[in-house]
């Protein structure tokens, strides 16, 4: 059956899923938004009902599925709230501000045995799955190295950033819990668990804008079972030409095992129409360097088409909750050992 969507928040990272429902025909039959006048075009669009409470929406017995397009902080409350009134769950990453939040909603969604999916719109280019159809190639993995260098401007010169800019971002990091590692960094961890798997511990430096709590910089390096490390790297970048495209986003997997190395560079997230990820596959066995050009998509709206299928057809896809628990987890480990400055054991709360 067609699912019945309820869309809670029209703000910017809406309207990249916007085009994706438009697109794909989605029965859309409330929207909520704390601004009318913003929710106005998409509400008159779709011939929708319209609310400034959320729990209006979530209490409405047409509506089916929740999709939550709001800033993280007000995740876990409506995600549960929507759970317990029996809805099905799309969720923007990241899922939530902490761990302990995260773990809550496991628990709501487990409870509830509704469909819940984490927006983590990179797994959804072709390439990604590409790059895990070839990891067996690489024989033992014992080496990555993930960065995630986004446009964020010069934020390491302290008196060059002005007040309005600090301001916007003290604003994303009430939204969303952080700066650069929430916003760029969440991303890229999901991309190392869906790939590599579960670290067993990390050890991180996290940088701040000085006087602030704004993050600006992180390294962190990342122990397994075995041999294999990640070395993890997500920084504010002020280098205009830098990265795949030359435009200041410079942002890449590179995976090295015994049999050969596999490179991904990705393309900017609300721009991914423009160009196509570059795919690289070095290959011992047969000798080979072998450029996989992916051609450009719009990672949204094979985002949108992905769960709009799993919700008719009631099916669980990933990301899911567990995924979405997984990349919040990791973030709080990281902050705790930077604040403790030692390796911290990363507990997986039996998820």
């Amino acid at each position: 059956m067609k699912p019945n969507i309820g869309i809670i928040g029209c703000g910017e990272i809406f309207i990249h899923h916007y085009g994706g429902l438009k697109k794909f025909c989605a029965n859309v039959v409330h929207i909520c938004d704390v601004d009318e006048e913003r929710a106005r075009p998409y509400v008159d669009y779709f011939k929708a009902r319209y609310s400034r409470d959320y729990h209006e929406l979530i209490n409405n017995p047409e509506v089916t599925a929740v999709c939550i397009f709001t800033g993280s902080f007000l995740h876990k409350e409506m995600a549960i709230a929507a759970l317990k009134a029996g809805k099905d769950v799309i969720c923007e990453k990241t899922m939530t501000i902490s761990a302990a939040q995260a773990e809550e909603v496991v628990r709501a969604t487990k409870e509830s045995g509704r469909i819940f999916i984490t927006g983590y719109m990179k797994r959804f280019f072709p390439a990604y799955d590409k790059a895990k159809a070839l990891i067996p190639k690489l024989g033992k993995i014992f080496h990555a190295h993930i960065r995630s260098y986004q446009p964020w401007g010069n934020l390491f010169d302290r008196d060059q950033i002005p007040e309005d800019r600090l301001a916007s971002l003290k604003e994303v990091r009430q939204r969303n819990g952080s700066v650069v590692l929430m916003c760029s960094g969440s991303h890229m961890i999901d991309l190392m668990l869906s790939l590599l798997g579960r670290p067993k511990s990390v050890y991180a430096s996290v940088d701040y804008i000085e006087g602030t709590d704004l993050d600006r910089r992180v390294n962190a390096l990342f122990e397994y079972d075995g041999s294999m490390v990640v070395h993890f790297d997500v920084a504010a970048n002020n280098n205009r030409c830098s990265g795949y495209e030359r435009n200041g986003w410079d942002e890449f997997v590179k995976i090295i095992g015994t049999e050969g190395m596999l490179e991904f560079y990705t393309v900017t997230w609300n721009k991914s129409e423009n160009n196509g990820i570059l795919l690289v596959h070095y290959d011992n066995a047969t000798g080979t360097r072998t450029e996989y050009c992916m051609p450009p998509v719009n990672a949204f709206h094979l985002e949108v088409e992905a769960y709009l299928k799993a919700l008719e057809e009631r099916k669980q896809i990933h990301p899911d909750v567990i995924d979405g628990f997984a990349v919040d987890n990791i973030i709080e480990a990281i902050f705790e050992s930077s604040r403790e400055k030692m390796p911290v054991i990363i507990d997986w709360k039996g998820f």
